[in-house]
């Protein structure tokens, strides 16, 4: 990622539609959890906290929590509204994925397994995911919150067995977890689990640290990272799905999103960075153009290039959930294979578009990106903005190591099919990075 600075600052900040889109865990050691003797439980016990969480203003909680009521809850369409705070501790709404490394030591993990999960928020309480990865297929997890007890308590269901546990929350932030109710197949293994659940990077990550016991002994750990991918519903944006959007051609006749104002004009856009790093006083210049355009009202797609090659491929998605703005944004580098992703949030009285990168599976870069970027535009113009200025910082395991300064102008409309940065041009230029993809 290091040597990619240039190319970001325009990139990772450019205008997305705002409409709604069609798109419909390493955590800290749990030693101190788990030194008790192990819970025991039925499903008589769960039966009763179910039935003391009713004497609440919240929905009731399914009585009993068996696997029809879990798909029940899966079911439903995620809804933000009035969620309860208590719960926003837990996992951020979207999609995730992540890897587990397990062993008999917390220095000897030997085995890995990669998983991918999608959580939402239904019937204003609940925390409902799927899981799925090689190994185990599908299970489902439902989770929610208990005012009288200022506890939580989460249900999975895997291979149609149901499991439970219930968690404390931590001081820091987090959750710590004890199980309550085995299933018959894990209890050949272990006779009781803990966990402890943290989020970090403002939510983006969640770590997650397990210890596993059996009649008081114990008898193997496990360490999980999971990243967020995107927003709840949303396929994940790869290099296939980038590349399959770019080729789409500009939407004219799309209906114009809310605040167009802040947002980027579809055309040829030119831009100007001014580079100055750490280890040097001097400072650098580096000139590209962009084609942005609207392929729907969900996505929009910039191709940045200099001197006809094809620098970058971007992707913008805003945030679905209207109730929290956010816009995903994707860029692939052909030339290096690599993928960044990250996350920007628009503030509607200033128009400034405040940018931060995330961390992908697999990919522990220490260099991280944070963008700032204003339309040079008068606030609630009922145009596109055909001017932005911004700057991007630049830092390795947090330390300031490069400022890029930039400057953006709208140029001029689309090109017509047969002309230079044409769709018609994109799209042959777009099939050479394929054919290099099939040939590696």
């Amino acid at each position: 990622m290091k040597h990619l600075i240039s190319l970001l600052a325009f990139n990772l900040l450019i205008g997305c539609n705002g409409e709604k889109s069609n798109v419909a865990p390493s955590k800290d050691s749990p030693e101190e959890a788990a030194t008790e003797a192990p819970y025991k439980d039925s499903l008589g016990e769960q039966q009763k906290v179910t039935k003391e969480a009713k004497n609440t203003s919240l929905p009731p909680i399914p009585n009993p929590m068996d696997a029809e009521a879990i798909m029940k809850l899966w079911s439903m369409d995620h809804n933000p509204t009035d969620f309860i705070e208590d719960m926003k501790i837990k996992d951020r709404p979207g999609t995730w994925e992540g890897i587990a490394n397990f062993g008999p030591a917390r220095d000897d993990l030997f085995q890995s397994e990669e998983y991918s999960y999608d959580s939402k928020w239904v019937d204003r309480r609940f925390t409902v995911e799927k899981f799925s990865s090689e190994a185990n297929g599908n299970s489902y997890l439902v989770a929610t919150y208990l005012p009288d007890e200022d506890s939580f308590i989460l249900w999975a269901l895997n291979n149609g067995e149901i499991t439970q546990a219930k968690g404390k929350s931590l001081e820091k932030n987090g959750i710590k977890w004890r199980s309550t109710m085995l299933s018959k197949s894990a209890e050949e293994f272990y006779t009781s689990r803990d966990s402890i659940m943290k989020p970090t990077n403002d939510g983006f990550e969640i770590n997650e640290s397990q210890k596993f016991s059996k009649d008081g002994t114990v008898v193997g750990f496990s360490e999980a990272k999971a990243y967020w991918t995107g927003f709840p519903g949303m396929k994940p944006l790869g290099k296939k799905e980038v590349l399959e959007l770019a080729k789409l051609p500009h939407k004219p006749d799309l209906k114009d999103p809310e605040n167009k104002w802040m947002l980027a004009k579809a055309g040829i856009w030119k831009f100007k960075d001014t580079i100055s790093t750490r280890d040097s006083e001097q400072e650098e210049e580096f000139t590209y153009g962009n084609v942005t355009k609207r392929v729907d009202e969900s996505h929009t797609v910039f191709t940045t290039f200099k001197d006809e090659d094809i620098l970058n491929i971007g992707i913008a998605v805003p945030n679905p959930n209207k109730e929290t703005e956010g816009i995903l944004r994707v860029l692939y580098f052909p030339n290096n294979d690599e993928l960044v992703r990250g996350i920007s949030f628009l503030d509607k009285e200033t128009g400034t578009d405040t940018f931060k990168s995330l961390r992908r599976r697999g990919f522990e870069d220490s260099v991280s990106v944070e963008a700032e970027r204003k339309p040079q535009s008068k606030r609630g113009s009922s145009n596109f903005a055909r001017n932005f200025r911004g700057v991007v910082k630049f830092r390795d395991d947090g330390k300031l190591m490069r400022i890029v300064k930039f400057e953006g102008e709208w140029v001029k409309e689309l090109p017509a099919e047969g002309e230079k940065l044409s769709n018609e041009w994109l799209k042959k230029k777009l099939a050479e990075i394929d054919s290099l993809e099939e040939a590696e």
